[in-house]
């Protein structure tokens, strides 16, 4: 099947995009979604050209097109049905649990008339952030929550951030927007994203990690 993949740059959008090629999808593109005036990404905040430069790290096309929490769904719709004409068959999204967030997109999706593919829904939190360290991704934590404080960001996503959020009872995914982060590197990658360092920002009660740079090598 001819498939986009709904796109955060985090680790759970990658690992779905992954986890459907391996099923046999075909993905054409990368679908992201930048706030009203492209300041920043809509999922974690990210400087949109960030994303571009990831998208041509991995060799993939971006679509990437501005809106809002309430024309969301309104421009989701918009840019399938031009794909549509491309050959969209299907979306594929990074969910595992998160009931009403799933209804919303397949009810969305059969509205479309493409199919919703969820690669990661039902498997154990611990089964994916094991699987995507496993197979070899890398990321880097960009957003934490307040209570979690500053010092994670910037920092290589792996299995000590992970313990530190299981002895705090949190969900090891970040599925209630604990945390999100940006894969750097990885099976899909052409070549490593490089990213230069940043500064912590506290906005809207989390702490974001604004890059000062990044690039990387063909």
């Amino acid at each position: 099947m001819k498939v986009v993949a709904s796109w955060s740059g985090g680790k759970d959008s990658c690992y779905a995009a992954h986890k459907a090629m391996q099923g046999g999808h075909r993905l054409l593109s990368l679908l992201n979604f930048v706030s009203q005036g492209g300041g920043q990404t809509m999922a974690h905040g990210l400087h949109p050209h960030l994303v571009r430069a990831q998208a041509e790290a991995l060799g993939l096309p971006l679509v990437q097109r501005e809106t809002t929490r309430h024309t969301h769904e309104q421009e989701l719709k918009r840019v399938v049905t031009e794909l549509k004409g491309q050959g969209l068959e299907g979306i594929v999204f990074g969910d595992i649990d998160l009931v009403v967030h799933r209804d919303w997109l397949e009810r969305v999706c059969l509205e479309m008339g493409v199919t919703p593919i969820l690669p990661l829904w039902g498997l154990k939190p611990e089964e994916i952030v094991s699987g995507f360290l496993d197979e070899g991704f890398e990321a880097i934590i960009v957003c934490t929550r307040a209570d979690l404080g500053p010092q994670w960001l910037g920092q290589r996503f792996d299995r000590n951030f992970l313990e530190h959020l299981a002895r705090l009872g949190m969900h090891p995914c970040g599925e209630s927007g604990e945390y999100h982060t940006l894969v750097v590197d990885g099976p899909l990658f052409k070549h490593r994203l490089e990213v230069n360092g940043g500064r912590p920002v506290l906005r809207d009660g989390y702490w974001f990690w604004e890059l000062s740079g990044y690039g990387g090598e063909g």
